[in-house]
């Protein structure tokens, strides 16, 4: 079977695996994840930038709208071909012999691939978003699809160049540049910032788009840089041989449990519609901070350890693989634990503190602190689940994330529809808290099921 390309034979006395090493592996990993959170929150501040400076540009209007849901498809799309390209290629990378050269043929059919997945969707975006678009809101109706035929031809350039940026992200992860790839992202938002702001009262949604897909453009260029200087070239090249094909099957995988985990997000939202007015919102509203401590702590997390269990999977070093797994587990329910609780404890003043002015009321604030607390308690998991997750995508083991995502997606519509009998809107949120902790379980015995000795 393809996704059983690591699966162990026995142990092996690696170096990670001594104490003395395992203890340096774990700085390096520790070290990498506060790097890659400290980019990443460099990145959330250029994006809350930006996204002042549109409020400021476009207030709520209806071209706004119809640019943040094309958006909104693109990003979805770029967002799972981007993160299944990047994460089947780290432990690729990490078998190939980079003193043969290998490594480039991997990059470059690598790029290939992506190129033509991303070019796929690009096409299918601009034939079908103006049509499906006015059939999700029907206020788009009026909006002539021409218009969002071209924000479609213009923001669809992200899912071609996402992908190919994620391949280039992932080389630097393996070479334990953090930080830089971290923090490269803010280039985008920059952009349109700047756009924006010296374009004045002309401001327009298509110069936003071009903005923002120019500051993407920009972001490969520097990567391309990056990787010229290790003699490494982000260029497209021949697709052919049993590990690309190999990597395109995991990738594929990849992808499927990214479909299945953005659907859970899909049917939460549709499942709070039918409680009324407001409930869609008090649910955005309440994940905003939960979805901060996710967005900074599991991508940290996730991005860090991949690099290291890509190698330690390559060398057959199960012992060291063992060990960070149960450092890092540990780790991740130490930290959210106790920040879960700090914040519980004053969850309605968070919210007041964030929310309470204009129209939104006092009864609002109490509503949206409810859910807000439910979503809190999937923190610790989520932060533990990201772990696993990625050493499950270093073993190969991308079949076993996409069957558990789904049956993710099952134990998600199934407990939304009891608990929200009970709690209202908040029961989706419980829902969700459930799920994480299903996910957690279910991809930790996984993972210790293929590092198990026979």
């Amino acid at each position: 079977m393809a996704s059983d390309d690591h699966a162990p034979r026995g142990e092996n006395s690696g170096d990670s695996g001594r104490p003395g090493t395992s203890g340096k592996v774990h700085a390096s990993i520790f070290a990498g994840a506060v790097r890659v959170a400290l980019g990443t929150g460099l990145v959330f501040g250029a994006g809350f930038l930006k996204e002042i400076q549109v409020a400021a540009s476009f207030g709520l209007s209806a071209g706004l709208d119809l640019y943040l849901l094309v958006l909104a498809v693109v990003v979805l799309g770029s967002g799972l071909l981007s993160g299944a390209f990047q994460v089947s290629f780290v432990p690729a990378w990490s078998k190939v012999d980079a003193s043969r050269g290998e490594r480039q043929l991997l990059l470059s059919a690598a790029v290939a691939m992506a190129l033509a997945a991303g070019g796929a969707f690009w096409v299918a975006a601009v034939a079908v978003l103006p049509e499906l678009l006015p059939l999700l809101s029907p206020a788009l109706a009026q909006t002539g699809s021409g218009e969002t035929r071209q924000l479609a031809l213009i923001l669809g350039a992200l899912l071609v160049i996402s992908p190919v940026n994620g391949l280039a992200h992932g080389v630097l992860q393996s070479e334990r540049r953090f930080f830089l790839s971290g923090l490269l992202p803010a280039l985008s938002h920059i952009a349109a910032f700047t756009a924006l702001l010296m374009s004045g009262e002309h401001a327009t949604v298509t110069l936003l788009a071009l903005a923002v897909v120019a500051g993407l453009a920009l972001e490969t260029a520097a990567l391309a840089v990056l990787l010229r200087k290790r003699r490494l070239f982000l260029l497209p090249g021949r697709f052919s041989g049993e590990r690309e094909r190999r990597l395109l099957s995991h990738a594929g995988r990849l992808a499927l449990a990214s479909v299945f985990i953005s659907l859970s997000v899909l049917v939460d939202r549709s499942m709070a519609a039918v409680l009324g007015e407001g409930a869609v919102a008090a649910l955005s509203y309440g994940d905003r901070v939960p979805n901060l401590f996710r967005g900074l702590g599991s991508v940290a997390l996730a991005t860090a350890v991949l690099p290291f269990f890509s190698e330690q999977a390559a060398a057959g070093d199960w012992t060291g693989a063992r060990r960070v797994l149960n450092r890092f587990t540990l780790l991740a329910l130490a930290a959210g634990i106790p920040l879960t609780i700090a914040t519980v404890l004053f969850s309605e003043d968070v919210v007041r503190l964030l929310f309470l002015r204009g129209e939104f009321s006092a009864a609002d604030a109490a509503l949206v602190a409810k859910v807000q607390t439910a979503y809190l308690f999937q923190v610790p998991t989520n932060l533990a689940a990201a772990v696993s997750m990625r050493l499950l995508a270093a073993l190969g083991r991308t079949g076993v994330m996409a069957r558990v995502t789904a049956t993710a997606l099952v134990v998600n519509v199934a407990g939304n529809l009891v608990l929200m009998q009970y709690f209202g809107v908040a029961g989706i949120a419980w829902s969700t808290a459930v799920v994480n902790a299903f996910l957690f379980l279910a991809t930790q015995v996984a993972a210790r099921r293929v590092l198990k000795k026979p």
